[in-house]
């Protein structure tokens, strides 16, 4: 039986798209973890699988000077955000602003772990080479609901950041 890391209420872990048979585990069981542990995320919506299974690793694994399209997350790793991730809007060498890149709870991914197919573009998604990730969540399921937002621009790093309430996180099967 797969394990639901459920972020949010049990209605919208279990809605209309989840399978019996996964089972919620406590709130931010993810942020208490030691070590690690496979898992896989899936669309709260429809209940379509959206990574390959990955190992679930704690936040110090995330590479935060990662730029020019290389990935803050190593492959075939899921990383949990603690903290909101914002940075200082610049104008004319002051600070004149922030930005909220993600919000606590978000879930990183090196975009080779997704699943072909599963997400396209969706809202604002500007970029000259690829998706900037400037205009927060660009991409959706293929049933329609946001649940992420991509960086995969020239000038950006390489990462898939899922929005912690549009997915849910799951044991991944043992394989003997």
């Amino acid at each position: 039986m797969k394990r639901a890391v459920r972020f949010g209420s049990p209605r919208s872990v279990f809605g209309s798209g989840w399978r019996s048979g996964v089972r919620p585990v406590a709130d931010a069981a993810w942020r208490n973890h030691a070590g690690s542990m496979a898992v896989e995320l899936y669309c709260r919506s429809c209940g379509r699988q959206l990574t390959q299974s990955c190992e679930w690793v704690s936040e110090p694994a995330y590479d935060r000077k990662s730029a020019d399209r290389k990935p803050p997350v190593p492959k075939g790793v899921l990383i949990g955000l603690n903290a909101d991730d914002v940075v200082d809007m610049v104008q004319g060498g002051e600070v004149v602003g922030q930005r909220v890149h993600s919000r606590a709870g978000a879930l990183a991914a090196n975009p080779e772990d997704l699943l072909t197919d599963v997400l396209h573009s969706t809202g604002i998604d500007n970029g000259c080479c690829g998706s900037d990730g400037i205009d927060g969540p660009n991409r959706a399921c293929t049933c329609g609901a946001v649940v992420a937002t991509e960086w995969s621009d020239c000038w950006t790093q390489a990462e898939v950041r899922f929005l912690p309430d549009a997915v849910a996180l799951v044991d991944a099967p043992e394989v003997l």
